[in-house]
This record gives C-alpha cells, structure tokens and sequence, in this order.
C-alpha cells in the first residue's frame, strides 16, 4: 500500500441503516480531498466485484476499500473515511494517534454496537426522544434486534432539567474506561 496514491475509497454501507444513511449524507455534503464512492453491502455481485469481501463481517464493521483493493474495516476505516474530508483530515491523523486512538476506538465501538438501536432511534423521527434515550443506557443491539423503549410522558421529559442530562451522560461515560 506504501507509494500508492488514494484517489478514491469506496465506502461501503448498509442501505437498511438510518444512521448509516444519515452519516452517508453527511459525508456525501463535505468538501473532500479524496472522492469517496457509497456502495451499500445490499448490492448483488459485491463478492465478484471485490473478491475475498465474502470473508468480512459487512454489517458488523464499516468497510473501506481503496487502491488495490486494499481495504480498512472498523476505526481504521472510520478514521480513512473521515482523513478523506478536507474539515476533518487533521482530526483523523490526531485520532489514528496512540494518545487518541482507544477513545476513537471506543466511540466506533458504542456506534457500532448500538447502530440497530439508534437506526430505529432516528427512523422514529423524534429528536427529543433521541437525547433522552442517549443519556439512558441503550439496550444490546448486539443480535441485529432493537425494541425502541417506550416513550416518556410528556411532562416527564420537561422535568429532566438540562444540568440533570448533563450529569447523567457524564455519569454514563465515566464508567467506561478506554
């Protein structure tokens, strides 16, 4: 891979994701250095096309493939995909550091995990619920199989003050270690 030029990655993604269908906008609507090309996993002929992907765990893990058919699964795909953007290159190369690298290893680990569950998150269509659902504990997503969790009465989610979120999501996160 050393010496070859990146003229483009092809980022493959799940057509069936909510996130990953927003997350593909987003990324689709940023000045990029390098074209990145979407091909969702859902495409027939996709082992033809890039041979030995069979091998790979496509819905579990984001997959890059650039020159060569070289490709990049999991953070390192995460962090190609975003080294791409003009905005966010420099952030990749700070995130593919060893002082960095575990909390961005740890972030795509909790999307990655929780990607079915936050999908059906954001095909609900209502942001609120979304933050609220964040500061709580998500469910395990892990079989594919989320259940949304019931919606809070309204007068519920106005009690939950903006200082409580906060203190509740520090108190989420400060248990994980990286």
């Amino acid at each position: 891979m050393a010496g070859l030029p990146i003229d483009q990655l092809t980022v493959l993604t799940d057509g069936e994701c909510q996130l990953c269908l927003r997350a593909r906008r987003w990324l689709e609507g940023q000045e990029q250095f390098v074209p990145l090309r979407f091909v969702p996993i859902q495409t027939t002929g996709l082992p033809v096309r890039y041979p030995g992907i069979e091998a790979l765990d496509l819905k579990k893990e984001l997959t890059v493939i650039g020159p060569e058919r070289f490709y990049w699964q999991g953070v390192d795909a995460w962090l190609m995909t975003l080294w791409a953007l003009e905005d966010w290159r420099e952030r990749a190369i700070e995130l593919s550091q060893p002082l960095w690298r575990p909390l961005a290893r740890r972030l795509i680990i909790e999307l990655s995990q929780n990607r079915f569950w936050l999908s059906a998150m954001i095909a609900s269509g209502n942001e609120e619920r979304l933050r609220d659902a964040l500061i709580d504990e998500p469910p395990d997503c892990t079989d594919g199989s989320c259940e949304l969790p019931p919606p809070l009465p309204k007068q519920q989610r106005n009690e939950t003050s903006d200082e409580e979120r906060k203190r509740r999501m520090e108190a989420r996160w400060s248990d994980r270690a990286v």
